[in-house]
């Protein structure tokens, strides 16, 4: 038996009137999809808790069986290892390009969607900068992200991000997705204890989000942008880990991920999964469905599961692009269920599709709705269900399960 984990990322929403008050999912009219629907059991998915907008890190460990309480490190330190850094007692960020005016409120989180070429560029400028002996490094990952390294004496991770979009919950360094009215003023750090090294943290961010600001503010880059890249937001300061039990120790299955993400690879590497990187960020949606689709085939025979893990439908969700999410999702199920359904073996592949979370277009932000869950093995007594959306999925036999109890069902 073959087990497949798929994952469309954010692709769960609310209905419109504008799709007949269906949701992207229902009205895309994935019938590929909805086929192998017909033939499986439906349901939803709370990713991390009832009434919590999951962030993607914590969305997917949970998804992937694991406890946040009791693993979750925090993203600044999950997106550092994927993206190259090895743990040296330094502090982490996960950082975002922004755009700010000259009040400081911010006023878009990702400076207009930055591509990987001119994000590079405006790197150049800030790559490490030193304050009062602490050294800040900034290291560019994929289109508006990156990362920021800290390194220094008497420094804490126990400070709060200057990103407005997410708050810290559960007691945790675990965050949920806020939905954001802009403009907002940013968000100063702050010290989430009274240590001396805390404080002094949080102040030097603040001193480092000041120095930002002058020196992107004067790139010349920015002349002719709508939306100039002149700030950095910084969530998820983390610096230690712990080594999440196995993937295989967990499911007896030894297992592999298709990615496209350093948060992803990240999580990969603490769970001890393979990682298999698809694609170019200046990849078409057609074409990174086709090569998620080869990538499958290619590797499906390597290992017994594979989590495929596929981006297109977030972006549009984030944007708030209703029709371009519809569009998004029929190509994948064009290009990657159609062909793959066709090349394997249905009789000896269990195959389970859910969201990491929910991305609605409304509201532009990820949102605490449940995700819909489909599960095929050969001889499933079916739900005789023969769509696959959110409010078919809510009338499935599965019934709603936390994101930890989805990967028991591989077990």
């Amino acid at each position: 038996m073959k087990y497949l984990y798929i994952v469309l990322d954010g692709a769960t929403d609310a209905d419109y009137k504008e799709l007949d008050n269906k949701s992207p999912l229902g009205y895309a009219n994935m019938k590929s999809l909805n086929s192998l629907a017909s033939k499986s059991q439906l349901g939803r998915v709370e990713v991390v808790g009832k009434d919590i907008p999951p962030e993607s890190d914590s969305a997917v460990m949970s998804l992937l069986g694991y406890d946040i309480k009791k693993y979750y490190p925090g993203r600044g330190i999950i997106e550092a290892l994927g993206a190259g850094f090895k743990p040296d007692g330094s502090i982490f960020f996960r950082a975002n390009y922004a755009t700010i005016n000259d009040k400081w409120d911010l006023i878009d989180t990702r400076a207009g969607r930055v591509s990987t070429d001119e994000a590079k560029k405006f790197s150049e400028d800030i790559k490490k900068i030193v304050i009062e002996g602490v050294e800040f490094e900034f290291k560019h990952t994929i289109g508006h992200r990156g990362i920021v390294k800290i390194k220094g004496k008497d420094l804490s991770d126990n400070v709060t991000g200057n990103h407005n979009g997410y708050k810290e919950i559960l007691g945790l360094k675990v965050s949920e997705a806020l939905m954001l009215k802009l403009p907002k003023k940013l968000k100063d750090f702050e010290a989430r204890d009274n240590s001396p090294n805390t404080k002094r943290t949080a102040d030097l961010l603040n001193k480092y989000a000041k120095k930002l600001y002058e020196i992107l503010s004067k790139n010349q880059l920015n002349n002719g942008r709508t939306l100039p890249v002149n700030m950095l937001l910084l969530r998820g300061a983390s610096s230690t880990f712990t080594k999440l039990p196995s993937m295989k120790s967990m499911t007896g299955l030894n297992w592999a991920a298709l990615v496209e993400m350093p948060v992803e690879e990240g999580i990969c590497q603490l769970a001890d999964i393979k990682t298999i990187f698809v694609g170019k960020e200046t990849d078409t949606i057609p074409l990174k469905c086709r090569e998620y689709y080869e990538a499958t085939i290619n590797n499906i025979g390597k290992y017994d599961a594979l989590y495929v893990h596929i981006k297109g439908a977030d972006i549009p969700g984030h944007d708030g692009k209703l029709m371009e999410k519809v569009k998004v999702l029929k190509t994948i199920d064009k290009e990657f269920f159609t062909p793959l359904f066709k090349k394997i073996d249905l009789n000896n592949t269990f195959i389970a599709v859910t969201s990491d979370h929910s991305t609605e277009c409304a509201k532009e932000s990820h949102t605490a709705r449940p995700t819909a869950l489909l599960v095929y093995t050969p001889g499933i007594k079916s739900d005789n269900i023969s769509v696959f959306d959110e409010n078919h999925a809510s009338k499935g036999s599965i019934g709603t399960i936390k994101g930890t109890e989805v990967i028991k069902k591989f077990i």
